[in-house]
């Protein structure tokens, strides 16, 4: 799995470059629609750690969709920037570089939240899964999914609808999967190490 990058040549400027593509709480009235507004709803580190752990053990292995060591870099990387991160200043560090991580982070923790349940775990996890639904959504249309995929972005669309899909709808989620995954390789860029 590649890592996502900003080429020089693509024709998507990249979030940073654009407040209004990345409201901050300066340019945007409702705080639930800004970077930090959708950060304030992320739950702490340690409750992240735990869902992004269940996500590996319960979800991963039936949705192989990540290149774990990469995305494990980048959030160790996320969490380092967000605890240094001044709310006043648009992102940069690893957000800046990726947008599309952000929406695959709250994939990530939303499916890990399923999958404690699904594994009939005990955790008392001071997780609102609404918040994270919301939050997975609204971190997607700010980085222009689907009118401009990335594979992050697909990734973290596939992700949380796959866990949202009825048992009566799985002979269409074949041909679905089978789509997206055509879409996600026709986004890559030639410099992209692969899928």
């Amino acid at each position: 799995m590649p890592t996502e990058e900003l080429h020089p040549h693509s024709d998507r400027p990249p979030l940073h470059s654009d407040a209004k593509s990345f409201p901050t709480h300066h340019n945007c009235c409702n705080r639930t629609d800004s970077l930090s507004g959708l950060l304030d709803g992320l739950p702490p580190k340690e409750t992240c750690d735990i869902l992004y752990q269940n996500f590996l053990r319960c979800i991963h292995p039936l949705i192989i969709l990540l290149h774990i060591p990469t995305f494990d870099s980048q959030y160790i990387r996320f969490w380092d920037w967000r605890g240094s991160w001044d709310r006043e200043q648009i992102p940069d560090g690893i957000l800046a570089e990726i947008p599309s991580f952000l929406p695959l982070l709250f994939a990530v923790l939303f499916a890990g939240y399923f999958g404690a349940h699904d594994a009939s775990q005990d955790l008392d996890l001071a997780v609102n899964v609404t918040v994270l639904y919301s939050a997975h959504s609204h971190a997607l249309s700010l980085v222009s999914f689907p009118q401009s995929p990335t594979i992050y972005s697909l990734i973290a669309f596939l992700i949380v609808q796959n866990l949202l899909v009825r048992e009566e709808e799985a002979s269409r989620l074949v041909a679905h999967y089978s789509h997206r995954c055509h879409d996600v390789y026709l986004i890559r860029t030639p410099s992209s190490n692969g899928c």
